[in-house]
């Protein structure tokens, strides 16, 4: 199977949200944690940069050859992601308030609808 180069404004719709989702957890964990339910703490601002770098680093790789086969590196990176999201939530059941169970499982939600772009993506331009 050969990597085929995508359409310019695919991989921008693609590209360009995760450069931003790298971004924000780098110059403002705190604000994602928050954001997200999760306690403001240095170990969840330490992950959530991690996140980031990681995010930023497949995004700039993808939009620098954007390619068929490169769009299962996001595919891969919500592999990671959503269960780690589903992990803090059950985690966290019963220690926070409902604000932040809320906040938790829209984050999770933001994971599943990206997992099913992502997807939906690779597989369509795979063929």
């Amino acid at each position: 199977m050969t990597a085929r180069s995508l359409p310019a404004g695919t991989a921008a719709l693609l590209g360009w949200p995760s450069v931003l989702l790298g971004v924000v957890p780098l110059v403002a964990p705190g604000a994602v944690a928050r954001w997200a339910g999760l306690p403001d703490r240095p170990s969840v601002r330490s992950l959530l940069r991690l996140v980031g770098v990681r995010e930023l680093v497949v995004a700039v790789v993808f939009l620098h050859r954007p390619t068929s086969r490169r769009l299962w590196a996001f595919v891969g990176q919500d592999a990671v992601d959503l269960p780690l999201c589903l992990a803090w939530l059950h985690a966290g059941a019963g220690a926070r308030t409902a604000g932040e169970e809320r906040r938790t499982r829209r984050l999770c939600g933001l994971y599943l609808a990206m997992a099913v772009v992502d997807v939906g993506a690779a597989l369509r331009h795979d063929r």
